[in-house]
């Protein structure tokens, strides 16, 4: 074995770069732990905030800063630690209504794939919760999801979870008319959306191949018969 002889200038040298190495590791995780601190009370309060707001305007700055702060760090080091505050927190929301007009952001987040992590429990938390608070709005949304694969898609994951929670909402009694209904719906916008109307006959009648009234008249929308 070859012995290399290290000068005792050249010792101090590498404790010195040893020692500032463990103070840029230890600064290091320092900042980080202080951001993810940072964060936590962020959404907490945030969130804290819709549940006193009143009026539309005033909680909508809240929702954007709610979801950049979620979403950017959905993937890193604080991912666990932040989706868990968002868990406990959409818990203790009043009502999700705020969270509507990102619905589709929400939506696009959906992986079945990935159902047993903290970030995709909040997402379907959040989601099934507006499902039950505003079904009309929300059943097109997570139809949409669902026949992903219809418009040229391929996100399974995104898919299976969107079914799943469409399942939950028609197993209760009060919703499953409703699910019922915009499921016809949407079949017969599909149906619309695939017709060739170029080369659609101009005597066409109601009753015709491609009439979807039959559909559309299935509706009920809640009336009692």
């Amino acid at each position: 074995a070859v012995e290399v002889q290290v000068s005792g200038r050249e010792k101090d040298k590498m404790k010195t770069r040893m020692k500032h190495v463990k103070e840029r590791r230890e600064e290091h995780n320092k900042r980080l732990s202080n951001r993810i601190v940072f964060l936590k009370d962020a959404l907490r309060y945030y969130v804290q905030s819709i549940n006193l707001s009143s009026g539309e305007g005033r909680y909508q700055a809240c929702v954007f800063r709610i979801l950049h702060l979620w979403f950017e760090n959905c993937d890193d080091e604080a991912s666990t630690q932040v989706s868990k505050v968002m868990l406990e927190e959409l818990q203790k929301l009043q009502q999700v209504r705020p969270f509507l007009f990102v619905a589709r952001q929400v939506v696009s987040r959906l992986d079945e794939s990935k159902a047993s992590s903290d970030f995709q429990r909040a997402i379907s938390l959040l989601l099934s919760r507006l499902l039950r608070e505003d079904p009309h709005d929300m059943l097109l949304h997570m139809f949409a999801a669902r026949n992903d694969d219809k418009g040229g898609g391929a996100n399974k994951g995104k898919i299976g979870a969107a079914q799943q929670l469409i399942k939950e909402l028609q197993a209760s009694p009060q919703h499953t008319q409703i699910v019922q209904q915009t499921e016809i719906l949407v079949r017969a916008y599909i149906e619309l959306a695939a017709l060739d109307i170029k080369n659609k006959n101009p005597e066409w009648r109601v009753g015709d191949s491609g009439d979807i009234t039959p559909l559309l008249r299935a509706i009920t929308w809640g009336e009692k018969g």
